[in-house]
């Protein structure tokens, strides 16, 4: 049997994207969230455990975080393996590299509506996402912030952080709505009223969400996995989530030498839509018991429509029991006989 610890608490104290209150040192309550994590990996004693963070957490919780799990952080960066750019942090005890750069570009990613194949090659879609800031005169302005002509910005839960700016074709003006048609000239456009800056050349163009399936594939996920969710709930979901690819390429590292008819017991932390399972079963295995702490209805939905056999456990602050596992997981006994 090998024990697998996987895990990344809710950044939503730590990130910079937060508008009040981000917590800059290990203490309050994104710290106890993490803590959560620790408190498994002291309970279950895994063999192998991974945790991930988001990248802009304060140098001093990264750095207590590298001090309490006894290893140094990995910085990934999605954009290897996928066509978004999402940073993080990650924590392992064992050696990997950086993965090959893939050269997946948004077009590669784009569902298509029949039109690409007629666009010149430096007519690429450009990644786009937007957020409110608010000036020296007082006034609220969005600020665009576009990231070249290949990436997306990080999938995060809002949607407007990260968006699709495709080129306007005429010919094929009914597929879109006239909401969404914006003219671009001398790096600026007009929107409802107002006068926006924008790193574009001169053109039209449509501005959009990017589609479920779309979101998808930024995660490195098959198309439809979220299909149990509303496209407004996936996407919330995906953006929560992993990137799998990197995830994949990570653990396959670290289980090298683990045979694929190995048992597999994993406690996983904060387990979001599964992403997990997803990768073990990518990489092979084929005899996995998956314990999962995650209390959002979305998130479990499409775990579960992906895998029926993830067991859900709700409320990460369970591990805190002083009987744990014994009380809370009494009717589970592979993972009492796991510890």
């Amino acid at each position: 049997m090998v024990k697998i610890l996987l895990g990344g608490s809710p950044c939503t104290y730590w990130s910079v994207a937060r508008k009040s209150g981000r917590e800059k040192q290990p203490s309050g309550m994104g710290w106890e969230l993490f803590l959560n994590y620790k408190i498994a990996m002291e309970k279950f004693k895994p063999d192998f455990f991974l945790y991930e963070n988001n990248e802009s957490a304060a140098e001093p919780i990264k750095e207590q975080i590298a001090a309490e799990l006894g290893v140094p952080l990995f910085h990934g960066d999605s954009s290897l393996v996928s066509a978004q750019m999402r940073r993080r942090i990650y924590a392992f005890n064992w050696q990997c590299e950086q993965p090959e750069d893939r050269g997946i570009t948004l077009k590669d990613i784009i569902r298509t509506r029949g039109y690409w194949k007629d666009l010149h090659s430096d007519r690429y879609p450009v990644g786009m996402g937007y957020r409110n800031r608010r000036e020296a005169d007082g006034k609220l302005y969005r600020r665009f912030e576009t990231s070249g002509a290949e990436k997306a910005n990080a999938l995060t839960t809002v949607e407007t952080d990260s968006m699709i700016i495709e080129p306007y074709i005429h010919q094929n003006a009914s597929l879109f709505k006239q909401k969404e048609f914006v003219m671009v000239q001398n790096g600026t456009y007009l929107h409802k009223g107002r006068i926006y800056n924008i790193a574009l050349p001169n053109g039209d163009y449509i501005f959009r969400h990017f589609t479920q399936m779309e979101a998808e594939r930024l995660q490195t996920l098959p198309d439809g996995y979220t299909a149990a969710a509303s496209r407004t709930a996936a996407r919330k979901a995906l953006g929560n989530g992993w990137t799998a690819d990197l995830i994949i390429h990570i653990l396959k590292a670290g289980l090298a030498g683990v045979d694929r008819m190995e048992e597999i017991v994993v406690l996983s932390m904060y387990d979001g839509i599964g992403t997990g399972r997803y990768c073990l079963d990518k990489l092979g295995f084929v005899d996995v018991t998956y314990y999962a702490y995650e209390i959002e209805p979305t998130a479990i939905k499409i775990a579960l429509d992906n895998y029926p056999d993830i067991i859900e456990l709700g409320d990460a602050f369970q591990i805190r029991d002083p009987a744990w596992p014994a009380a809370p997981l009494a009717s589970q006994p592979l993972l009492l006989s796991a510890t």
